[in-house]
């Protein structure tokens, strides 16, 4: 290892770390405390955990998040009579968040494992899934079976916290490097670049990348790596949830609505992946109108890299949850500069209140959230930085970068 590289490991270690006391609340000062997470449910809203960084299951476009979960999360919502609240939260906090009762149900791709099942409940299995490998296409031959796959020496990405990251750790055990990354879309530019030889993530998301601009040159083996099932997580102790959740989940396995709605985002998944009903050719569009909008007030801004803020501004109602979702390779600090929010509603992520019990700065590494709902009306405006001088890729310093954003309460 070059020096360099150890001093781009050791950083990025440091990150982690520091990045950790700020979610557990060991990085605040005597002025600051991390805000407690809401644990009082509002009966007529079902707050459904999330991380949107996963096509086409669940993801965010132009300004709405989407995807075949989002389109479960709508319909179950509206059978229980509640509206759908989505509360944005990194992929290694889904649990916890479950745990400590902010949010009600995970609705995020998840698949079922023993380690997580002692923990928290999983409803029936609504799609059969697993592992699969993305390479460069002319790579393809190198690859024959599952077995060649695990046996690789090359370099194996993953995204870390995933059931993909346990496979790699437990069954690669020939691989020069394994390389983790925060998100999909890390690996695969990573993988076109070269610096890996391949990505190993879930099959639903694998054959969405393939299909994209940014994999060109790039395809999926055609055979999993191992078997594994996609199912909503649920609180142990929340019986009614588990039981209205599993009879939603019959009547639309019975009805054909969801071989239909897997089919409409992901019409590669086979029949062996299918785990409803399926009905005559006069019934695969019958449910065309049954997508409907779902009554969902959020507002998400992407965090690019550079600090750029899309959008910049945003002008919304009260009772809008705003999502920052940074995508930049780096660390970010949002600092509130304006009007001061100090009464908010709903559910708040990783934002610190100062002394004046304002809700002062968020810091998000990178594939990090944080959210604030919106009570009052108001021009609330915010720096972007970078929360500390950045080593970038050959060990350089960066300055820091501000940019500023704007949100309108109406």
């Amino acid at each position: 290892m070059t020096i360099k590289q150890i001093k781009k490991e050791f950083f990025i270690k440091i990150v982690a770390f520091v990045s950790l006391f700020v979610v557990l609340g060991c990085a605040t000062t005597e002025n600051e405390r991390i805000v407690p997470q809401p644990v009082t449910p509002k009966e007529d809203v079902l707050r459904i955990g999330l991380t949107p960084t996963a096509p086409p299951l669940i993801f965010y476009q132009d300004g709405r998040i989407l995807g075949l979960e989002a389109e479960f999360a709508g319909a179950l919502a509206k059978s229980q009579g509640k509206i759908a609240q989505f509360v944005v939260i990194g992929w290694s906090d889904l649990i916890s968040a479950l745990l400590e009762n902010r949010v009600d149900i995970i609705m995020s791709g998840m698949s079922i494992t023993k380690t997580r099942e002692a923990s928290i409940n999983f409803t029936s299995p609504y799609l059969k899934a697993g592992q699969m490998a993305l390479v460069r296409s002319e790579d393809l031959s190198d690859y024959p079976s599952a077995a060649s796959v695990k046996k690789t020496q090359g370099r194996v990405g993953f995204v870390q916290g995933t059931t993909g990251d346990f496979l790699v750790q437990r069954e690669f055990q020939f691989t020069s490097r394994k390389v983790p990354f925060p998100w999909p879309k890390k690996g695969v530019q990573a993988l076109a670049a070269e610096r890996i030889d391949m990505l190993i993530h879930d099959a639903p998301i694998i054959w969405w990348l393939a299909a994209q601009k940014d994999a060109e040159g790039l395809a999926p083996l055609s055979f999993l790596l191992n078997e594994e099932y996609l199912a909503w997580a649920i609180r142990k102790n929340d019986d009614k949830l588990l039981k209205s959740a599993n009879q939603f989940l019959e009547t639309w396995k019975n009805n054909g609505r969801l071989n239909r709605a897997i089919k409409r985002w992901m019409p590669y998944a086979t029949e062996e992946s299918l785990l409803g009903t399926s009905h005559s050719e006069e019934l695969a569009h019958a449910d065309e109108g049954e997508t409907e909008e779902i009554q969902i007030i959020n507002k998400a801004i992407l965090i690019k890299d550079k600090g750029v803020l899309e959008p910049s501004t945003v002008t919304t109602n009260k009772g809008t949850t705003v999502i920052w979702i940074n995508t930049s390779s780096f660390p970010i600090e949002i600092v509130f500069i304006g009007d001061k929010v100090k009464d908010t509603c709903g559910t708040t992520a990783n934002f610190i209140i100062g002394e004046d019990g304002s809700y002062k700065r968020a810091d998000l590494p990178s594939g990090g959230t944080a959210s604030l709902c919106f009570k009052e009306r108001g021009v609330y405006k915010y720096k972007m930085e970078s929360s500390m001088y950045l080593l970038l890729e050959y060990g350089e310093k960066q300055e820091r970068t501000e940019n500023r954003g704007t949100i309108v309460i109406q």
